[in-house]
């Protein structure tokens, strides 16, 4: 075959970057038109005999043209910047070696440029929201380029790689394949398929998430209501709450079926004071002379996203709020990294041993004093909010957008209105500013009954891996520790050290 037909075309041109890509097509390239022999060769083609034929005279004359041949396709591959280094150089041999020489450098520089790439796969581990597909090109790049500089490399060592160096969401997925695969004989293509339908497969639960997706419902009804409701919707998701709905028989205190009757909140007065009257034996949301305030406030309508007729699972329900100070209203705020509530009464689980410190959207920094779980109830029953700060000194509720996002979801402001849409693009609410806010009210189940306090001599005592309790009182007493609080040694036993007697 000539290189001088559609030579243009066909041939791998270098501009200066990424030359050991460039080195590899221009190679096969120059072997696929037989030339690659006399560019690795100085060596002329042996003379002709006594009384040669017309046959031999013609292949001795193709075989001295095949250098000018091969020089020709590697003045052709390269950018005029890069030409300029080597125009003077007359045989093939010397311009390869040229280039070489320039953008690989010696055999010490190939060296040092292994040992870098060594170290950088060793190091390479999976982001968290880097998809399956984006880390594995990412590490193949890098085993590429150490086969180019001539370390081999085999399929096995890059499977063992990567199972090894993917987040912990994809251990039981990785653990499966450790079960029912042969590790010697499975290929990358071939693992990297699996992980990658795993992360489809989460994907697409997205909406399933513990938090759920927003999702706005209107109310045909009554449009001259104090305040015009929004629903968030399940997604056709069982969610950790709602999944309980019809387990129980019909609850005799609240007619809710997502619960034992005997567990029922709403059983007996509660002993604590309603946080709007501030009187013993309700709660705000029961408290009549808010509901009797209600009544007397302006009419306003809350925008609302309409949904199809069929859409009868619904979530969180919501209202735009008046008030940015009450139980129930939260503020959507973008600067803050996590839900916070300075109530500690809406939580029905809290661990007050996690204390960070928060920092808010005005660079305000504040201390937590527990993290825990709230409950919130809507139609299909309670759902559940994990992850909520319980901030004291807060002046108001703060629902995290960051946190939102963390979810899967989408959060955009436009004008006077913010936009929440799913993961596939899908606008399930649309709130509307009052007083430069956004506020959202929330549907909240109080939590008394259900909230737990962890024993901080019991912490203390896991967190030195089980040290008896007078120790650690002597430990406390002599100021040996800071911060460590008061030790009770009268505090409740621990079960891993009664099951180790």
């Amino acid at each position: 075959m000539s290189p001088s037909s559609n030579t243009s075309s066909v041939i791998p041109v270098f501009n200066g970057e990424h030359y050991h890509i460039w080195a590899v097509k221009m190679r096969f390239y120059l072997r696929s038109q037989g030339l690659w022999n006399v560019v690795m060769s100085e060596a002329d083609p042996p003379p002709l005999g006594a009384n040669p034929t017309v046959a031999q005279m013609k292949a001795y004359e193709e075989e001295k043209l095949k250098k000018d041949k091969a020089i020709t396709c590697l003045h052709s591959g390269l950018a005029d910047h890069i030409f300029t280094k080597i125009m003077n150089l007359e045989t093939p041999k010397l311009v390869w070696d040229k280039l070489q020489g320039e953008f690989e450098g010696s055999e010490r520089v190939k060296t040092v440029r292994l040992l870098t790439l060594k170290r950088e796969f060793e190091l390479m581990k999976m982001k968290d929201d880097e998809s399956v597909k984006d880390y594995s090109g990412r590490l193949m790049d890098v085993v590429n380029q150490m086969q180019l500089l001539g370390e081999a490399f085999t399929d096995q060592k890059v499977v063992e790689k990567i199972m090894v160096s993917v987040p912990q969401k994809f251990e039981a997925k990785i653990s499966a394949i450790e079960e029912s695969c042969d590790l010697q004989t499975l290929i990358i293509v071939e693992l990297t398929s699996k992980l990658h339908a795993q992360e489809q497969r989460v994907l697409m639960r997205g909406d399933k998430a513990t938090e759920g997706a927003f999702q706005a419902n209107h109310k045909g009804k009554n449009s001259g209501n104090l305040q015009g409701k929004k629903f968030f919707k399940n997604n056709k998701g069982k969610a950790e709450g709602s999944s309980r709905k019809g387990k129980f028989s019909s609850c005799s205190h609240c007619r809710r079926t997502n619960h034992a009757e005997k567990d029922c909140w709403h059983k007996g007065k509660p002993l604590f004071n309603c946080n709007f009257c501030n009187k013993l034996g309700h709660s705000e949301k029961y408290c009549r002379a808010k509901k009797k305030q209600s009544q007397q406030q302006p009419e306003q309508n809350a925008s609302v996203t309409e949904e199809d007729k069929n859409d009868d699972e619904h979530l969180f329900m919501a209202s735009q709020a008046f008030s940015s100070h009450e139980l129930n209203t939260w503020l959507i705020d973008s600067g803050c990294t996590s839900h916070m509530t300075k109530y500690m009464s809406i939580f029905t689980s809290i661990d007050r041993s996690v204390q960070p410190k928060v920092k808010l959207g005005n660079g305000e920094v504040v201390q937590a004093k527990g993290k825990g779980t709230i409950a919130i109830s809507t139609k299909k029953g309670t759902k559940i909010v994990t992850n909520v700060l319980y901030i004291p000194d807060l002046d108001q509720n703060l629902l995290s957008v960051a946190q939102i996002l963390r979810n899967g979801y989408a959060v955009s402001f436009k004008e006077n209105f913010c936009f929440i849409t799913n993961v596939h693009g899908k606008e399930i609410a649309k709130i509307k500013m009052n007083g430069n806010s956004f506020y959202l009210k929330l549907d909240l189940v109080e939590g008394h009954v259900f909230s737990a306090k962890i024993d901080e001599s019991v912490v203390w005592h896991k967190r030195y891996g089980h040290f008896n309790l007078k120790s650690l009182r002597f430990m406390q007493e002599a100021g040996m520790v800071e911060d460590m609080p008061e030790i009770s040694v009268n505090a409740q036993t621990c079960e891993s050290c009664e099951l180790g007697k």
